[in-house]
């Protein structure tokens, strides 16, 4: 599942996440690596005094585990509220087993949508945010990004039986803007390292994606931070990857290709993301340990997007 590394510009005290990961971070793609690297990352951040850094999700998939922990929080800072979310979250928890059920019974008209009840909860834990970020900033940060959360996968489980670009833009678009309020968060001097899939950190613009309708992540932070904020696409030269066909399938590990040192030279047309028309190189070779996308000063960028619509994503 897409995640983000936050290095924040003062130290403050790494606090470890309580409830254990979710059920697709125990068990999908890389999880055991995954979970090496968070424990290594608690026991640097207590030993350094140096900028901490946190590891967040960024993904909507975790509807339901959201729920609860916005319920959690509420009933320790604000019981009223707690039983307002109850009732209005309470037409989705039918549907825990299999949330894809909910949106196909929304679509074709067996069930009300509950898109005014998650957005009316989205919207008044952000505007008690004073309030609750008084009294534990961090605690507030999850519970207004589990609300967050609640309020677009409910949209994307509904619009994803319409089929063209809108439930790919609109998990992206959340990614974004989870990516975003974290940055905010940890002030103006945060930097962010993002783990995706390439389809999801490419240039949306300069792929087929584009010609599809689609954005993606790596396309909105060049939009939004430019030249300063260019991430440059995963990879790495010998490696293996965990996957699945789904969620809930058993998971096989795959060999990935090693890369093949080549020059190319692509030509974006004038008004693609290149802006310019002009003829960009770039050079792909092998590496030995992966490369992760990064916001820092502009390099080469290497622009993918396209993606592996069979596997279990990403």
């Amino acid at each position: 599942m897409p995640r983000a590394s936050i290095a924040t510009p003062r130290g403050s005290p790494a606090r470890r996440p309580t409830g254990g990961p979710p059920r697709a971070f125990r068990s999908g793609c890389g999880a055991t690596t995954r979970s090496s690297f968070v424990e290594w990352l608690r026991e640097w951040n207590a030993s350094t005094i140096r900028a901490h850094t946190g590891f967040y999700g960024l993904d909507l998939y975790s509807l339901y585990r959201s729920i609860r922990l916005v319920l959690e929080y509420l009933d320790r800072v604000d019981p009223a509220a707690a039983r307002t979310a109850r009732e209005r979250y309470g037409g989705l928890m039918t549907w825990e087993g299999d949330p894809a059920t909910y949106g196909r019974a929304v679509v074709t008209g067996s069930y009300r949508a509950h898109e005014r009840e998650v957005v009316a909860m989205l919207r008044d834990v952000l505007a008690r945010e004073v309030d609750y970020a008084a009294r534990d900033g961090e605690h507030f940060l999850d519970a207004a990004g589990n609300a967050r959360v609640v309020a677009n996968a409910e949209a994307y489980y509904r619009v994803m039986y319409y089929g063209g670009s809108a439930s790919w833009n609109l998990r992206d678009q959340h990614m974004f803007e989870t990516l975003e309020a974290l940055l905010r968060f940890h002030g103006p001097n945060s930097k962010a390292v993002l783990w995706e899939h390439n389809s999801h950190l490419g240039d949306a613009a300069a792929t087929e994606m584009g010609v599809r309708g689609e954005l993606n992540v790596g396309h909105l932070c060049r939009q939004r931070f430019g030249d300063s904020g260019i991430p440059d696409a995963a990879r790495s030269g010998t490696s293996s990857s965990r996957r699945g066909s789904s969620a809930r399938s058993a998971s096989s590990i795959t060999p990935i290709r090693r890369c093949r040192a080549i020059t190319f030279t692509p030509r974006f047309p004038t008004g693609s993301t290149n802006g310019s028309g002009s003829t960009r190189r770039a050079r792909y070779a092998p590496s030995v340990t992966p490369r992760r996308a990064s916001f820092r000063a502009p390099t080469p960028s290497r622009r993918t997007g396209g993606r592996d619509r069979s596997a279990a994503e990403r």
